[in-house]
């Protein structure tokens, strides 16, 4: 069984995204973004890094952590969608290679509620 899903990150989980992707039938699974991603990018010569070390492995997590410093109100009212996943190198028996589409009819009726 191949998986395809977007990751939703954020620091509260609006109850939009639970029923917009299960009416959608679009898997959307949540990461974790704690405070501690958000100080997981330090950087000698600037305020922070926009990449990880070997002592902060990147990830969606830390990426999350990178963007929640460009919000106003970071413990709400944002969220982020990677859909990384969602991006197929090679053909696969249900899925040909490119874009799957996964997460377009979730994220078009999340911006338009």
């Amino acid at each position: 069984m191949i998986i395809t899903r977007c990751s939703v990150l954020t620091m509260r989980w609006p109850v939009a995204c639970w029923r917009v992707p299960r009416r959608e039938n679009e898997p959307f699974w949540r990461l974790p973004l704690a405070e501690f991603h958000r100080s997981q990018l330090p950087s000698n010569f600037a305020e922070l890094n926009n990449t990880g070390s070997a002592a902060y492995p990147a990830g969606a997590s830390t990426a999350a952590g990178f963007l929640s410093h460009f919000v106003e109100n970071y413990q709400q009212g944002w969220l982020h969608i990677d859909c990384s996943a969602t991006y197929r190198k090679a053909p696969v028996e249900q899925w040909s290679a490119g874009a799957t589409g996964l997460g377009v009819r979730t994220i078009a009726n999340l911006l338009t509620a």
